[in-house]
């Protein structure tokens, strides 16, 4: 920070004497190089020589300090909103990074969640399909083995193979032979017929597997589903209370700008200068740390993201 004797040096050699009715064309420069401080004691020393140029009679060189003071002020007003703006502008960009962050790490937690349980289902549908598989083959190799290849033979056959006997022993061959092709005839169409029935049996027997399974597969593939949506419910729910959240702290920041700014200028027209509150507090107040504090999502509260 400048010093009196500091200002005062850069005061003379920017602008020389103070009976200058104006600071001229290097003002812009000049004001560059100070800073509020700096312009606040510039404005007593000028308020000191403008009352010592009064109390002399010396009017026009107190008029000019008056306009010098008037010009400082000025400036001062501009610095200050010019400061309160980048204050603003800073605030609010950290609650947008802020949000940013907090946006961020909530999609990076939900498709991590979400692509985890996409990974378990199909891993329990591949592990229930297996399980399916190995019962029906099980299963099938199970009726072949409870259901014979071959029926009991009929009482018809029975009774033509009694026949056959007799007439063999009678040595009546042919007769013994034809009821013999007889007989054979019939077992084969025995055969056929229960062959028929039996691989019915088995299809029919399966296919009721099958079905059971299939229906078991549907109840785990609507549970998945339904898992899903419900994830989805609630990411979106939690979505919108991330979003409603930044939109209340943004607002209410927007409006405590808006207050300060209004404040500020309110002063300006009724004091003509902000100087006085300028110095008694540099900046102002800074914005409601509370608010500022919400703003840093992830970082001063648990994010809704880390719920089960």
């Amino acid at each position: 920070m400048s010093t009196a004797v500091d200002i005062q040096e850069k005061e003379n050699s920017h602008f020389g004497r103070v009976e200058d009715s104006k600071l001229g064309a290097n003002a812009s420069k000049y004001f560059e190089k100070l800073d509020l401080e700096d312009i606040q004691e510039i404005v007593l020393q000028l308020t000191d020589q403008m009352k010592e140029f009064e109390r002399a009679g010396k009017y026009i060189e107190a008029q000019s300090a008056l306009i010098k003071i008037e010009e400082f002020k000025k400036e001062a007003n501009r610095k200050y909103k010019e400061q309160l703006r980048s204050r603003h502008a800073k605030e609010r960009k950290e609650i947008e990074e802020s949000h940013l962050e907090e946006f961020n790490k909530f999609n990076e937690f939900w498709d991590k969640k979400m692509l985890d349980f996409q990974e378990e289902a199909a891993k329990a549908e591949n592990e229930l399909l297996s399980r399916h598989q190995e019962e029906l083959t099980k299963f099938a190799e199970e009726l072949e083995k409870s259901l014979p290849d071959r029926p009991k033979d009929s009482s018809e056959i029975l009774n033509l193979r009694r026949i056959e006997e007799s007439l063999a022993r009678q040595r009546e061959y042919i007769e013994a032979h034809k009821v013999q092709q007889k007989c054979n005839s019939i077992v084969m169409e025995e055969i056929e017929k229960w062959n028929t029935i039996r691989d019915q049996k088995i299809r029919n027997q399966i296919s009721q597997l099958v079905t059971k399974q299939s229906q078991e597969l549907n109840a785990f593939r609507q549970r998945v589903t339904s898992n899903q949506d419900e994830s989805n419910k609630m990411r979106t729910a939690e979505l919108e209370r991330l979003i409603q959240k930044y939109q209340n702290i943004r607002k209410e920041v927007e409006n405590q700008h808006q207050m300060e700014m209004i404040k500020v200028e309110k002063s300006i027209k009724t004091n003509g200068s902000v100087m006085r509150s300028t110095f008694s507090s540099r900046m102002g107040p800074r914005t409601n740390t509370s608010i500022m504090n919400q703003s840093r999502f992830g970082k001063n509260e648990r994010s809704p993201t880390t719920k089960e």
